[in-house]
């Protein structure tokens, strides 16, 4: 099933809630779009689910189709796959959020350190225009980004910046990432040549030198832009 990558980015904050919605629909997509709400916790079929209705995501034991919530919420069209692992939980479905927040930035950088990028329109059967989506466009630490295939990427990038990214703090981001890695992360030590920017180093007696600690974040979760494919 695929999801919004820009949902997710704007109801970061409100994960019970899109949780929710993603689940429903995983359940509706095998049952011509209806739900079952006898399924449902109280807090989620009192709270919950008339937040969903008001919202006009889901009406009565139906989902709306997801074409029309996208076109409702968001002006972007960036999709990832998320399989039924990733909705077994709330924090499975956060740790996926923060997988693809982490994905979708490295590959915007990666596009900004080769400034290049392309679209593929299902309308006209082929890839069109450059573009940079700017709205990632935020944090400003120098660290570069590795493309070993087309959805395979590696590079550095600091939790604050993909709590920016979801509302939400740097502190919440550790607590998702660190519950269900899906992306892999390495450890690199560096010598620190700044010897103005010690924050985040520690000196090291071995070698007389202020050491770095990065964290290297390796991912290959395919993430594409797509404004014309038929999502339901």
């Amino acid at each position: 099933m695929l999801i919004s990558v820009d949902l997710i980015f704007k109801f970061g904050k409100r994960t019970n809630l899109l949780y929710l919605f993603e689940r429903l629909r995983y359940e509706a997509k095998s049952n011509g779009g209806y739900f079952d709400k006898t399924k449902l916790t109280k807090h989620e079929q009192y709270k919950l689910l008339p937040l969903l209705v008001g919202m006009g995501w889901v009406c009565g034991s139906k989902i709306t189709k997801y074409r029309n919530v996208i076109t409702q919420e968001v002006d972007t069209h960036n999709y990832t796959k998320i399989e039924y692992d990733n909705l077994k939980s709330l924090e499975a479905f956060r740790s996926f959020i923060v997988a693809c927040t982490e994905t979708y930035l490295l590959s915007w950088r990666y596009k900004v350190q080769q400034q290049t990028g392309k679209r593929f329109s299902w309308r006209d059967k082929e890839w069109d225009r450059k573009w940079v989506y700017a709205g990632a466009a935020i944090g400003c630490e120098k660290f570069n980004v590795e493309k070993f295939s087309d959805s395979n990427f590696s590079g550095r990038l600091a939790e604050s910046i993909i709590a920016d990214v979801l509302g939400v703090s740097p502190k919440t981001i550790h607590n998702w990432r660190t519950t269900l890695k899906i992306n892999k992360y390495n450890t690199k030590r560096s010598v620190n040549k700044n010897i103005y920017d010690i924050d985040n180093s520690y000196f090291s007696k071995v070698i007389g030198r202020f050491i770095t600690i990065d964290r290297i974040i390796v991912t290959n979760i395919n993430i594409f832009n797509n404004k014309y494919h038929k999502i339901y």
